[in-house]
């Protein structure tokens, strides 16, 4: 009997350390950043969403100075940008009491907005303008999608109490799963949603540990690396299933199992195969000569989404109307608490002016000196969204309109060369562009308190 626990105990440890193995080896699971006090913070996939869910607690405030990254300085990003989140998450001070009509920007890197300081930022930059008239709050992390911002209100956002939410949305968040691991139709395949379409929780996964249990540190750390371990090998044995139950010759499969396992095909998704090869000759003509590399899917993506409609694929198709079916499901949501939802399209440098983030588009092979113009994808989100009463407002043309009037010259950039985010100027831009936008619909007090 005594051999036998000895044998059981054995294997649950060994099957405890691969499994922290196979965590610590994998890019999709969440990595953590420094603290003033040497600890550390789970702070991605699932980003700080995830964090929240497997913690079971709001509260994740922290202090620290941000890492500098590759190409930093000579983008001109300062080296001391101090980061310090409240307790709801969210970047600066503790919220104080709603005493007025209340804002909330809300998006992924672009309103997390770490390489500039806070006071820069786009939320504090539009509170100087209305001043005491409004109070303006901005919420933002690497990679959010909007079916990940809808999960953040719905499980921490709801007591903020915003009479408007205006949604920053990105070309990146309609990619298809074979291009981006971190697109919305990748979250919303994690997601748990009621048939409203809103977010319950993330993973589909509800490891069953008792309650008291769960009340140490022991147990939130199993209970956390279950979650994130979960949310690993489950894509992978989805990956299997499919993989054995497509009509093709065991060899093909075998050696589209091995192209998986040596990760030469990691972002693409078990039910889709990779950009279909009859569009490469399509794209060519975005980039300079020999520098298109049919093997990098998402920068592909990326040009291919910029094409006309009748250019996509049923892949895309399918991943633009999932994306759209995220924000119209919010927007009810929030009209439902009396809130208005306002989605504001958020182009790239190279979509604005020839002269910006040159960098970026030198790294990506693209043509010099090239612009995407309107594209189909704009103009279908206007559609579907104005039919359904959500107000759309597209940056491009706003934000061409705002360099060649504010911000001329070849020092005024509103992009970092090589980041490719906002600079402290274009943040600007942002807030004048969205004062502008509270000028022409104003917007009322709830008289509904935190």
């Amino acid at each position: 009997m005594k051999l036998k626990i000895f044998f059981a105990l054995s294997v649950t440890v060994v099957a405890f350390l691969m499994a922290e193995h196979i965590l610590r080896n994998n890019s999709e699971v969440p990595k953590t950043w420094r603290k003033m006090d040497g600890s550390s913070e789970h702070t991605n996939a699932g980003n700080l969403l995830w964090c929240q869910y497997t913690h079971h607690r709001p509260d994740i405030s922290w202090k620290g100075f941000r890492e500098m990254r590759h190409n930093d300085e000579e983008d001109g990003i300062p080296p001391n940008i101090w980061l310090s989140y409240n307790s709801d998450g969210i970047r600066g001070p503790e919220l104080i009491s709603k005493t007025k009509p209340r804002l909330l920007l809300l998006g992924d890197s672009f309103m997390h907005a770490e390489i500039i300081h806070f006071e820069q930022t786009a939320g504090q930059q539009l509170q100087k303008i209305v001043r005491n008239s409004l109070q303006v709050l901005q919420h933002g992390y690497h990679s959010w999608a909007p079916i990940v911002e809808f999960a953040w209100f719905h499980h921490f956002g709801t007591h903020l109490k915003p009479e408007r939410i205006y949604l920053f949305l990105l070309d990146n968040d309609f990619y298809p799963r074979r291009a981006y691991s971190k697109t919305d139709p990748a979250y919303r395949r994690l997601m748990k949603l009621d048939p409203n379409g809103v977010p319950l929780y993330i993973p589909d996964f509800q490891p069953k540990i008792p309650r008291i249990f769960m009340r140490t540190y022991l147990g939130r750390t199993i209970e956390t690396r279950l979650f994130d371990f979960w949310s690993v090998i489950k894509p992978k044995i989805d990956h299997l299933k499919q993989l054995m139950s497509e009509p093709e010759p065991w060899g093909n499969k075998m050696k589209r199992l091995y192209s998986r396992i040596q990760g030469n095909s990691h972002l693409y998704e078990p039910e889709y195969a990779p950009l279909p090869t009859e569009k490469f000759e399509l794209l060519k003509a975005f980039y300079a000569p020999h520098r298109f590399d049919p093997q990098n899917n998402y920068h592909n993506e990326m040009v291919f989404i910029r094409m006309s409609e009748s250019a996509w694929d049923p892949v895309m198709q399918q991943a633009v109307q999932s994306t759209l079916k995220s924000l119209i499901d919010f927007g009810k949501y929030l009209g439902n608490l009396g809130s208005e939802l306002v989605v504001v399209y958020v182009p790239l440098g190279i979509d604005v002016d020839a002269r910006e983030s040159t960098g970026a588009r030198e790294k990506m092979g693209l043509k010099k000196g090239f612009v995407f113009k309107q594209v189909d994808l704009e103009k279908i989100v206007d559609h579907e969204l104005t039919r359904h009463n959500i107000r759309f407002i597209n940056l491009k043309p706003k934000l061409r309109q705002y360099k060649n009037d504010f911000a001329p010259g070849e020092k005024n950039f509103l992009y970092y060369k090589y980041d490719g985010h906002w600079t402290p100027e274009g943040h600007i831009a942002i807030a004048q562009i969205l004062k502008d936008d509270l000028d022409l619909h104003s917007v009322k007090n709830s008289s509904n308190g935190r």
